[in-house]
């Protein structure tokens, strides 16, 4: 059978994301572009997933023979509810306001459950997620399963979020490395940004006296009789599929600034996303015999790839390429004997090859050639201590994953959980 066709529009349903900070506007701007929407369609009902109360005030401005359907709620199973009955119920317009709250319920949900589980273990409470929690609020059967319906369900969705940063660690001149502000997001799932086909930044400005002095005369008479009202909400395209807006910014916007792109949209065509049906099941082995080749297959892959790392990166047969290897072995695996990692399981061999991958082709230069070195006499032809090498080359990756750990910190602090109410000893 061909997976491959003939390419042909198949966008037929606008996907939107807007973020930005309290009062920028984000809740207006998507219920215009969802009204805009609406009258290119000949009318329909609009849906509204309301965490924040926003739909209220825009009752009595909805346009007559549109009918405004809203259930509020921040709970992620009710979001992923809606948009099914969205799809069942012929809803053509859905606004989601806001996506923040969602992200963070989900979550919270989460972690509460976990903290109730090991409570019932007597283990002790959690005081915040850990980085393998993610895969499991991230994936199939949680964030992942409203991602597939934001691009793939035949529904307009126009999803709004508060406004996050993205972070980035960078080390100044003094060696201090500082967690710093790099790009603006919206405050939920990290890659959600990847799914809409239009996202837009929204800000509430000012428009200062120089700016309206430098307009035309006619144009600044008219800034100035507008006394008072300075304030503006602004636009900015951060991402255009269509690829006609991007960069640009609109004050005060309505749904004709964004028109371009959604005339690229196919309305009257079929919608189809991504095929979510489709998997790879069926190239591994079933559980069993089967099971521990498939086990031992990696960890054979594992050892091949670390030797040809290490081989490369510390070529030759003398003694300091030979104490080298079995340092950075030591370091990362707590062994220098290669028998015993043979019988190390494979993610534990998955684990350390990407500390000695991230050594070799991520870290420092020449902080990496002076850990290598460390111990050795300042000609460099005797080892004074043996053990050196292995705890400078231990500091480097303890300080590499302390960087990943922090910027998994950042993400959710940002969710601001609640403490637990109470500990337990550890069992």
């Amino acid at each position: 059978m061909s997976l491959l066709k003939k390419a042909v529009n198949q966008q037929a349903f606008a996907k939107v994301g807007i973020f930005g900070e309290s009062g920028a506007g984000k809740t207006h701007t998507a219920m215009l572009i969802a009204q805009g929407i609406l009258g290119r369609i000949k009318g329909g009902k609009m849906a509204f997933l309301d965490t924040e109360t926003g739909s209220d005030w825009w009752v009595p401005r909805m346009p007559g023979g549109v009918d405004l359907f809203v259930h509020k709620s921040k709970a992620f199973k009710d979001l992923v509810a809606v948009i099914d009955e969205c799809v069942a119920g012929g809803y053509p317009v859905l606004v989601i306001d806001s996506l923040t709250h969602v992200w963070g319920e989900l979550c919270e949900t989460y972690f509460t459950d976990i903290n109730a589980e090991r409570k019932a273990k007597g283990l002790r409470a959690r005081m915040r997620m850990e980085i393998d929690d993610w895969k499991a609020v991230k994936g199939k059967g949680a964030w992942q399963d409203f991602a597939d319906r934001f691009v793939n369900s035949p529904v307009h969705i126009i999803a709004c979020g508060r406004g996050g940063y993205e972070w980035e660690f960078q080390q100044g001149e003094d060696g201090r490395r500082d967690l710093i502000k790099t790009d603006t997001k919206m405050k939920a799932e990290g890659a959600f940004g990847y799914e809409p086909s239009l996202v837009i930044e929204m800000s509430r400005v000012t428009e200062t006296d120089l700016e309206i002095e430098r307009l035309p005369l006619k144009q600044r008479k008219i800034a100035q009789a507008r006394a008072g009202s300075k304030d503006k909400h602004r636009a900015y395209v951060r991402k255009d599929r269509a690829d006609l807006l991007d960069g640009q910014h609109f004050d005060d916007p309505t749904f004709e600034n964004f028109a371009p792109h959604f005339n690229t949209l196919n309305l009257s065509g079929e919608h189809f996303g991504v095929d979510t049906t489709r998997s790879s099941a069926g190239m591994f082995e079933p559980e069993g015999d089967g099971q521990y080749r498939h086990e031992q297959k990696r960890r054979d892959t594992y050892l091949d790839e670390l030797k040809e790392l290490l081989t490369k990166h510390l070529p030759g047969q003398g003694a300091f390429e030979k104490k080298a290897r079995a340092d950075v072995a030591e370091a990362v695996y707590e062994t220098r004997s290669w028998e015993a990692l043979q019988g190390y399981d494979a993610d534990t061999l998955k684990r350390g090859l990407e500390q000695a991958r991230w050594l070799f082709e991520g870290a420092d230069r020449e902080r990496r050639e002076q850990a290598l070195g460390a111990g050795y006499s300042a000609d460099g032809k005797r080892v004074e201590d043996g053990d050196a090498a292995r705890r400078a080359i231990r500091q480097m990756l303890d300080e590499h994953l302390d960087d990943l750990r922090a910027e998994a910190q950042a993400e959710t602090d940002a969710l601001d959980f609640p403490a637990p109410e109470e500990k337990t000893a550890n069992a």
